[in-house]
């Protein structure tokens, strides 16, 4: 599991590379805490292209992460996957996230808003 992060105007697009389990889950946590710290002023995409799955533990963090930021920020996924969307349908997550179905279209609704 890696994160990547890049900035796009003031929009900070974070990459989440490989699956998220009970095994990775800390450094996953540490990860996105050290992503997020000092752009607190930012909009963020979580771009989910390269995430395979996520389990019940890393779903927590995402949700923990949402919960920390989304009272400054405004946050939304893409290129979720059939499965992961699946994960999300079954709790319920894909009325609580905002899903788009690429970069381009979550870039465009945050630079809109």
């Amino acid at each position: 599991m890696n994160i990547i992060c890049k900035l796009h105007d003031q929009i900070l697009i974070i990459y989440i590379q490989g699956d998220v389990n009970l095994y990775n889950i800390e450094q996953f946590r540490t990860n996105l805490l050290e992503a997020i710290a000092g752009n607190e002023d930012k909009k963020i995409i979580f771009n989910l292209s390269e995430m395979q799955y996520i389990d019940s533990s890393g779903i927590g963090v995402l949700i923990q992460m949402y919960t920390k930021i989304n009272n400054k920020n405004t946050i939304r996924f893409c290129h979720v996957n059939q499965d992961l969307l699946a994960v999300f349908r079954v709790t319920r997550l894909d009325n609580f996230f905002i899903i788009d179905q690429d970069e381009t279209a979550s870039i465009a609704a945050l630079s809109a808003s």
